[in-house]
Protein backbone atom coordinates (compact mmCIF):
# COMPACT_ATOMS: atom_id res chain seq x y z
CA UNK A 1 0.00 0.00 0.00
CA UNK A 2 1.29 3.13 -0.86
CA UNK A 3 1.53 5.34 2.13
CA UNK A 4 1.56 9.64 1.95
CA UNK A 5 3.97 11.56 1.88
CA UNK A 6 5.46 13.52 5.51
CA UNK A 7 4.42 16.43 4.09
CA UNK A 8 1.06 15.89 2.64
CA UNK A 9 -0.15 14.70 6.58
CA UNK A 10 1.56 17.87 7.94
CA UNK A 11 -0.65 19.67 5.28
CA UNK A 12 -3.78 18.24 6.16
CA UNK A 13 -3.62 18.24 9.76
CA UNK A 14 -2.26 22.46 9.40
CA UNK A 15 -5.76 22.72 7.09
CA UNK A 16 -8.15 20.24 9.65
CA UNK A 17 -5.94 22.82 12.78
CA UNK A 18 -7.29 25.76 10.69
CA UNK A 19 -10.74 24.87 9.77
CA UNK A 20 -11.30 24.16 13.90
CA UNK A 21 -10.07 27.44 14.77
CA UNK A 22 -12.35 29.16 12.32
CA UNK A 23 -15.34 27.42 13.68
CA UNK A 24 -14.22 28.71 16.96
CA UNK A 25 -13.54 32.00 15.91
CA UNK A 26 -16.78 32.02 14.42
CA UNK A 27 -18.72 30.58 17.87
CA UNK A 28 -17.24 33.08 19.65
CA UNK A 29 -18.03 35.75 17.46
CA UNK A 30 -21.37 35.22 18.55
CA UNK A 31 -20.75 34.65 21.75
CA UNK A 32 -18.91 37.38 22.92
CA UNK A 33 -21.63 40.17 22.57
CA UNK A 34 -23.84 38.72 24.87
CA UNK A 35 -21.41 38.37 26.99
CA UNK A 36 -18.42 40.40 27.04
CA UNK A 37 -19.92 43.54 28.00
CA UNK A 38 -21.46 42.89 31.31
CA UNK A 39 -18.33 40.10 32.33
CA UNK A 40 -15.77 43.51 31.68
CA UNK A 41 -17.51 45.90 33.06
CA UNK A 42 -18.33 43.65 36.04
CA UNK A 43 -14.82 43.01 36.80
CA UNK A 44 -13.85 46.64 35.94
CA UNK A 45 -16.21 47.46 39.12
CA UNK A 46 -15.74 45.11 41.50
CA UNK A 47 -11.49 45.50 41.27
CA UNK A 48 -11.99 49.12 41.76
CA UNK A 49 -14.95 49.14 43.91
CA UNK A 50 -13.97 47.39 47.63
CA UNK A 51 -15.30 48.91 50.19
CA UNK A 52 -17.05 51.79 48.76
CA UNK A 53 -19.20 54.24 50.68
CA UNK A 54 -22.48 52.63 48.65
CA UNK A 55 -21.18 49.29 49.26
CA UNK A 56 -24.22 47.10 47.70
CA UNK A 57 -24.50 49.67 44.79
CA UNK A 58 -26.40 48.59 42.20
CA UNK A 59 -26.01 51.27 39.78
CA UNK A 60 -24.46 49.49 36.90
CA UNK A 61 -24.63 49.72 33.53
CA UNK A 62 -23.21 45.94 32.98
CA UNK A 63 -26.27 45.13 35.65
CA UNK A 64 -28.93 46.83 33.00
CA UNK A 65 -27.31 44.84 30.14
CA UNK A 66 -27.60 41.57 31.72
CA UNK A 67 -31.27 41.97 33.23
CA UNK A 68 -32.25 43.24 29.41
CA UNK A 69 -30.65 40.26 27.94
CA UNK A 70 -30.99 37.08 30.81
CA UNK A 71 -34.31 38.32 31.75
CA UNK A 72 -35.56 39.31 28.59
CA UNK A 73 -36.96 42.31 29.98
CA UNK A 74 -36.67 45.17 27.30
CA UNK A 75 -37.55 47.83 29.60
CA UNK A 76 -33.37 47.81 30.99
CA UNK A 77 -31.84 47.56 27.96
CA UNK A 78 -34.06 50.71 26.80
CA UNK A 79 -31.90 52.98 29.35
CA UNK A 80 -30.20 55.50 28.04
CA UNK A 81 -26.91 57.24 29.46
CA UNK A 82 -24.95 60.34 28.73
CA UNK A 83 -21.91 60.50 26.69
CA UNK A 84 -19.71 63.27 26.83
CA UNK A 85 -19.38 65.03 23.93
CA UNK A 86 -17.35 67.79 22.19
CA UNK A 87 -17.83 71.51 22.10
CA UNK A 88 -18.85 71.54 18.78
CA UNK A 89 -21.71 69.24 19.20
CA UNK A 90 -24.02 71.02 21.75
CA UNK A 91 -25.91 73.75 19.41
CA UNK A 92 -27.14 70.15 17.75
CA UNK A 93 -28.25 68.49 21.01
CA UNK A 94 -29.90 71.87 22.79
CA UNK A 95 -33.61 71.96 22.16
CA UNK A 96 -36.23 73.94 24.05
CA UNK A 97 -35.36 73.85 27.66
CA UNK A 98 -33.00 75.22 30.17
CA UNK A 99 -29.64 74.91 31.39
CA UNK A 100 -29.08 74.41 35.03
CA UNK A 101 -26.67 72.59 37.78
CA UNK A 102 -26.51 68.64 37.26
CA UNK A 103 -25.68 66.95 40.57
CA UNK A 104 -25.20 62.98 39.68
CA UNK A 105 -25.80 60.79 42.43
CA UNK A 106 -25.67 56.96 42.91
CA UNK A 107 -29.12 56.59 44.19
CA UNK A 108 -32.85 57.13 42.42
CA UNK A 109 -34.89 60.18 44.08
CA UNK A 110 -38.47 60.01 42.78
CA UNK A 111 -41.06 62.81 41.91
CA UNK A 112 -42.65 62.73 45.74
CA UNK A 113 -44.70 66.31 45.76
CA UNK A 114 -44.80 66.02 49.83
CA UNK A 115 -41.46 64.51 50.11
CA UNK A 116 -38.27 66.75 51.39
CA UNK A 117 -34.97 65.13 50.78
CA UNK A 118 -31.97 66.56 51.93
CA UNK A 119 -28.01 66.69 50.39
CA UNK A 120 -25.39 66.61 52.51
CA UNK A 121 -22.77 68.64 50.59
CA UNK A 122 -19.10 68.37 51.49
CA UNK A 123 -17.32 68.43 48.03
CA UNK A 124 -16.10 71.64 46.94
CA UNK A 125 -18.15 71.32 43.81
CA UNK A 126 -21.45 70.81 45.78
CA UNK A 127 -20.93 73.34 48.25
CA UNK A 128 -20.29 76.12 44.91
CA UNK A 129 -23.37 74.75 43.75
CA UNK A 130 -25.08 75.24 46.90
CA UNK A 131 -23.54 78.56 47.14
CA UNK A 132 -24.03 80.04 43.65
CA UNK A 133 -28.11 78.68 43.94
CA UNK A 134 -29.12 79.76 47.33
CA UNK A 135 -32.60 79.12 48.42
CA UNK A 136 -35.26 78.98 45.95
CA UNK A 137 -32.77 77.90 43.44
CA UNK A 138 -33.02 74.28 41.40
CA UNK A 139 -30.83 71.66 40.30
CA UNK A 140 -31.31 68.69 38.19
CA UNK A 141 -30.36 65.16 39.91
CA UNK A 142 -29.57 62.35 38.29
CA UNK A 143 -28.38 58.38 39.11
CA UNK A 144 -24.31 57.86 38.16
CA UNK A 145 -23.46 54.68 36.96
CA UNK A 146 -20.69 53.33 39.00
CA UNK A 147 -18.70 51.15 36.14
CA UNK A 148 -18.80 53.58 33.30
CA UNK A 149 -19.25 57.02 34.80
CA UNK A 150 -21.70 57.62 32.53
CA UNK A 151 -25.29 59.74 33.95
CA UNK A 152 -28.20 58.54 33.29
CA UNK A 153 -30.55 60.52 30.82
CA UNK A 154 -33.48 60.96 32.97
CA UNK A 155 -33.38 63.38 35.59
CA UNK A 156 -35.75 65.01 38.70
CA UNK A 157 -35.78 69.01 39.46
CA UNK A 158 -34.97 69.44 43.14
CA UNK A 159 -35.72 73.36 44.18
CA UNK A 160 -33.93 74.41 47.17
CA UNK A 161 -36.72 75.18 50.39
CA UNK A 162 -33.99 75.21 53.24
CA UNK A 163 -30.29 75.37 53.67
CA UNK A 164 -27.72 75.53 56.22
CA UNK A 165 -23.87 76.03 56.34
CA UNK A 166 -21.46 74.46 58.83
CA UNK A 167 -18.22 75.92 59.68
CA UNK A 168 -15.14 75.11 60.48
CA UNK A 169 -12.36 77.44 61.17
CA UNK A 170 -13.31 79.94 59.08
CA UNK A 171 -14.51 78.17 55.86
CA UNK A 172 -17.58 76.26 54.94
CA UNK A 173 -17.12 72.53 55.26
CA UNK A 174 -20.53 71.55 54.55
CA UNK A 175 -23.78 72.72 53.32
CA UNK A 176 -26.80 70.70 54.19
CA UNK A 177 -29.95 71.47 51.64
CA UNK A 178 -33.35 70.29 51.97
CA UNK A 179 -35.01 70.47 48.75
CA UNK A 180 -38.28 69.67 47.33
CA UNK A 181 -39.31 68.24 43.70
CA UNK A 182 -40.22 69.50 40.66
CA UNK A 183 -40.55 67.67 37.92
CA UNK A 184 -38.76 64.66 35.36
CA UNK A 185 -37.16 65.92 32.73
CA UNK A 186 -34.84 64.62 29.69
CA UNK A 187 -31.09 65.37 29.82
CA UNK A 188 -29.86 66.62 26.46
CA UNK A 189 -26.51 67.51 27.15
CA UNK A 190 -23.99 67.93 29.65
CA UNK A 191 -21.82 71.29 29.05
CA UNK A 192 -18.66 70.47 30.42
CA UNK A 193 -18.66 66.85 30.89
CA UNK A 194 -14.66 66.89 31.20
CA UNK A 195 -15.65 67.79 34.99
CA UNK A 196 -16.78 64.55 35.60
CA UNK A 197 -13.49 63.56 36.86
CA UNK A 198 -12.66 61.31 39.45
CA UNK A 199 -9.49 63.08 39.95
CA UNK A 200 -11.01 66.94 39.34
CA UNK A 201 -11.49 67.91 43.15
CA UNK A 202 -12.32 71.21 42.13
CA UNK A 203 -15.04 73.60 42.67
CA UNK A 204 -16.21 73.49 39.16
CA UNK A 205 -19.76 72.05 39.35
CA UNK A 206 -21.38 69.86 35.97
CA UNK A 207 -24.00 72.07 33.92
CA UNK A 208 -26.60 70.54 31.93
CA UNK A 209 -29.55 71.41 29.30
CA UNK A 210 -32.76 69.60 30.17
CA UNK A 211 -36.21 69.81 29.20
CA UNK A 212 -39.32 68.73 30.60
CA UNK A 213 -40.51 64.72 30.45
CA UNK A 214 -44.18 64.42 28.55
CA UNK A 215 -45.41 61.89 31.28
CA UNK A 216 -48.87 60.62 31.26
CA UNK A 217 -50.84 61.89 34.57
CA UNK A 218 -53.56 59.25 34.25
CA UNK A 219 -54.61 56.09 32.42
CA UNK A 220 -56.27 57.34 28.53
CA UNK A 221 -59.71 56.31 28.48
CA UNK A 222 -59.21 53.11 26.37
CA UNK A 223 -56.74 51.52 29.22
CA UNK A 224 -59.11 52.51 32.31
CA UNK A 225 -60.58 49.04 32.61
CA UNK A 226 -56.77 46.98 31.69
CA UNK A 227 -55.09 49.73 34.12
CA UNK A 228 -57.42 48.58 37.03
CA UNK A 229 -57.09 45.34 36.55
CA UNK A 230 -53.35 46.15 36.81
CA UNK A 231 -53.44 48.14 39.77
CA UNK A 232 -55.84 45.33 41.70
CA UNK A 233 -52.67 42.71 41.24
CA UNK A 234 -50.31 45.23 42.83
CA UNK A 235 -52.86 46.40 45.76
CA UNK A 236 -52.94 42.37 46.15
CA UNK A 237 -49.74 41.61 45.90
CA UNK A 238 -48.34 44.95 48.20
CA UNK A 239 -50.83 43.73 51.13
CA UNK A 240 -49.39 39.97 50.84
CA UNK A 241 -45.88 41.17 51.26
CA UNK A 242 -47.12 44.04 53.90
CA UNK A 243 -48.70 41.49 55.85
CA UNK A 244 -45.63 38.83 55.89
CA UNK A 245 -43.12 41.75 57.17
CA UNK A 246 -45.25 43.14 59.82
CA UNK A 247 -46.75 40.19 61.49
CA UNK A 248 -42.93 39.06 61.92
CA UNK A 249 -42.72 36.62 59.72
CA UNK A 250 -39.96 38.03 58.11
CA UNK A 251 -38.11 39.41 61.13
CA UNK A 252 -34.75 37.76 59.34
CA UNK A 253 -34.95 39.62 56.69
CA UNK A 254 -34.53 42.95 58.71
CA UNK A 255 -31.63 44.69 59.99
CA UNK A 256 -31.96 44.53 63.51
CA UNK A 257 -32.53 48.16 64.33
CA UNK A 258 -35.93 47.76 62.43
CA UNK A 259 -38.58 46.62 64.41
CA UNK A 260 -42.30 45.69 63.04
CA UNK A 261 -43.99 48.68 63.91
CA UNK A 262 -41.60 50.97 62.30
CA UNK A 263 -41.57 48.57 59.30
CA UNK A 264 -45.52 48.79 59.27
CA UNK A 265 -46.00 52.81 59.73
CA UNK A 266 -43.32 53.29 56.61
CA UNK A 267 -45.31 50.42 53.99
CA UNK A 268 -48.91 52.48 54.60
CA UNK A 269 -51.86 50.65 52.61
CA UNK A 270 -53.07 51.80 49.45
CA UNK A 271 -55.81 51.39 47.31
CA UNK A 272 -56.29 50.55 43.97
CA UNK A 273 -57.77 54.06 43.34
CA UNK A 274 -54.59 55.99 44.86
CA UNK A 275 -52.59 54.12 42.48
CA UNK A 276 -54.44 55.53 39.56
CA UNK A 277 -53.36 58.48 40.11
CA UNK A 278 -49.74 60.18 39.46
CA UNK A 279 -49.27 61.54 43.16
CA UNK A 280 -50.38 58.35 44.87
CA UNK A 281 -48.36 56.57 42.34
CA UNK A 282 -45.06 57.84 42.67
CA UNK A 283 -45.70 57.89 46.41
CA UNK A 284 -46.26 54.16 46.41
CA UNK A 285 -42.93 53.69 44.32
CA UNK A 286 -41.09 55.81 47.31
CA UNK A 287 -42.57 53.19 49.40
CA UNK A 288 -41.32 49.69 47.62
CA UNK A 289 -37.82 51.98 47.34
CA UNK A 290 -37.91 52.27 51.22
CA UNK A 291 -38.68 48.84 51.71
CA UNK A 292 -36.11 47.68 48.81
CA UNK A 293 -33.26 49.91 51.09
CA UNK A 294 -34.19 47.95 54.08
CA UNK A 295 -33.47 45.23 52.76
CA UNK A 296 -30.32 46.10 50.83
CA UNK A 297 -29.23 47.14 54.23
CA UNK A 298 -29.93 44.11 55.90
CA UNK A 299 -27.31 43.01 53.39
CA UNK A 300 -24.95 45.48 53.95
CA UNK A 301 -24.48 44.86 57.06
CA UNK A 302 -23.95 41.26 57.42
CA UNK A 303 -21.11 41.67 54.98
CA UNK A 304 -19.64 44.14 57.46
CA UNK A 305 -19.93 41.44 60.25
CA UNK A 306 -18.34 38.71 58.24
CA UNK A 307 -15.55 41.28 56.87
CA UNK A 308 -14.94 42.78 60.31
CA UNK A 309 -14.50 39.12 61.62
CA UNK A 310 -12.21 37.74 58.75
CA UNK A 311 -9.86 41.60 59.04
CA UNK A 312 -9.33 40.73 63.02
CA UNK A 313 -8.92 36.82 62.35
CA UNK A 314 -6.15 38.47 59.55
CA UNK A 315 -4.47 40.53 61.72
CA UNK A 316 -3.87 38.28 64.58
CA UNK A 317 -2.94 35.70 62.17
CA UNK A 318 0.34 38.29 61.61
CA UNK A 319 1.43 38.08 64.47
CA UNK A 320 2.53 41.15 67.23
CA UNK A 321 0.41 43.59 68.70
CA UNK A 322 -3.39 44.07 66.97
CA UNK A 323 -3.41 47.52 65.81
CA UNK A 324 -7.00 49.16 65.52
CA UNK A 325 -8.21 50.39 62.95
CA UNK A 326 -7.29 47.56 60.57
CA UNK A 327 -6.54 48.84 57.43
CA UNK A 328 -7.38 46.82 54.74
CA UNK A 329 -4.13 48.07 52.74
CA UNK A 330 -1.78 46.81 55.58
CA UNK A 331 -3.27 43.06 55.63
CA UNK A 332 -1.54 40.43 52.44
CA UNK A 333 -2.85 40.37 48.76
CA UNK A 334 -4.39 36.94 49.92
CA UNK A 335 -7.02 38.19 52.58
CA UNK A 336 -7.45 41.56 50.35
CA UNK A 337 -8.65 39.35 47.26
CA UNK A 338 -10.16 37.47 50.18
CA UNK A 339 -12.51 40.15 51.00
CA UNK A 340 -13.13 41.18 47.58
CA UNK A 341 -14.66 38.04 46.68
CA UNK A 342 -16.70 38.55 50.40
CA UNK A 343 -18.19 41.88 48.50
CA UNK A 344 -18.78 39.89 45.46
CA UNK A 345 -21.15 37.25 46.78
CA UNK A 346 -22.81 39.81 49.34
CA UNK A 347 -23.36 42.07 46.21
CA UNK A 348 -24.75 39.13 44.11
CA UNK A 349 -26.88 37.53 46.85
CA UNK A 350 -28.80 41.11 47.35
CA UNK A 351 -28.73 41.17 43.67
CA UNK A 352 -30.37 37.75 43.08
CA UNK A 353 -33.29 38.68 45.55
CA UNK A 354 -34.92 41.23 43.25
CA UNK A 355 -35.63 44.03 45.88
CA UNK A 356 -33.09 46.78 43.63
CA UNK A 357 -33.85 50.53 45.27
CA UNK A 358 -31.53 51.59 42.07
CA UNK A 359 -31.97 50.55 38.42
CA UNK A 360 -35.92 49.35 39.00
CA UNK A 361 -36.43 52.99 39.87
CA UNK A 362 -34.98 54.55 37.19
CA UNK A 363 -36.92 52.54 34.86
CA UNK A 364 -40.36 53.72 36.04
CA UNK A 365 -38.89 57.25 36.01
CA UNK A 366 -38.06 56.26 31.95
CA UNK A 367 -41.33 54.66 30.86
CA UNK A 368 -43.95 57.69 29.62
CA UNK A 369 -46.72 55.78 30.00
CA UNK A 370 -48.89 55.18 33.08
CA UNK A 371 -50.13 51.68 32.00
CA UNK A 372 -45.94 50.72 31.32
CA UNK A 373 -45.31 51.95 34.46
CA UNK A 374 -48.07 50.14 36.18
CA UNK A 375 -47.21 47.04 34.34
CA UNK A 376 -43.42 47.35 35.58
CA UNK A 377 -44.29 48.19 38.69
CA UNK A 378 -46.45 45.05 39.26
CA UNK A 379 -43.47 43.14 37.91
CA UNK A 380 -41.37 44.36 41.34
CA UNK A 381 -44.27 43.86 43.86
CA UNK A 382 -45.23 40.09 42.05
CA UNK A 383 -41.70 38.70 42.04
CA UNK A 384 -41.41 39.53 46.10
CA UNK A 385 -44.69 38.03 46.75
CA UNK A 386 -43.16 34.52 44.81
CA UNK A 387 -40.05 35.64 46.52
CA UNK A 388 -42.16 35.64 50.06
CA UNK A 389 -44.04 32.24 49.59
CA UNK A 390 -41.07 30.46 48.05
CA UNK A 391 -39.31 31.26 51.67
CA UNK A 392 -42.51 29.12 53.48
Amino acid sequence: MKMKPVNDLQSQRMKFQISVAFLITIFLARLIPVVTFSFALRLKERRSNLFSPFLLNTAFEWLAMERAIMKDDPNYGKLSWIEPCSEETFSNKMKDGETIPLYPVKVIHLPCLNTIHEFNNVEPRNIQMAQDLREGGKFCVALLASDSDRIASVGTIMRIVDMESQMQEGAIKRIVLKCSVENLVDIQVILNPYTTSKQDSSSKYLKAHVSPRNLESHCPPTEVGECEAIASKIINDYEYIRSQYSTGAQDDLLPYFVNRTQLLNELVPFTVQDILTVEKFWEMAQTWQTLCNTIQKKYEMTFYGDSNEFMIAAANAKGGPLQLPIKVDDLPLKDRLHLQKLESTALENFIKIGLDPCLDFLVLLSLSSFKQRLEFFSKLTTRERQRLLKLK
